[in-house]
């Protein structure tokens, strides 16, 4: 092979490197900063939960519930739906919408 067909495939193995690592990099940054935004939105609702779970009536039904946390926490979302509520990211769910026999996370 000739000097000049070296240069060439040398170059073009420079550009295949350098654009997988340009991939590799972006990649990397953009799963750091969505795991990131993830764990804060863990950590508000796990503190959410616990501020709640110690003053929610737990023997009420669904209406008191829900009256109970637009009351308390006005700035999040409390969005009703047949026997659950959705509170930020978590899951309250009545027994015939009398009584909280379930919270979990969503």
């Amino acid at each position: 092979m000739t000097k000049s067909r070296w240069i060439v495939i040398l170059l073009v193995l420079l550009f295949l490197t350098n654009g997988y690592w340009l991939y590799a990099t972006i990649n990397t940054s953009v799963t750091l900063n969505d795991q990131t935004y993830d764990r804060k939105l863990e950590r508000r609702d796990a503190s959410l939960l616990t501020r709640m779970l110690v003053e929610f009536p737990r023997d009420s039904g669904i209406k008191e519930g829900r009256r109970f946390l637009r009351q308390r926490y006005p700035d999040e979302l409390v969005k009703v739906a047949g026997d659950t509520i959705e509170v930020g990211g978590i899951l309250l769910q009545y027994e015939g919408g009398r009584r909280l026999s379930r919270v979990s996370f969503m």
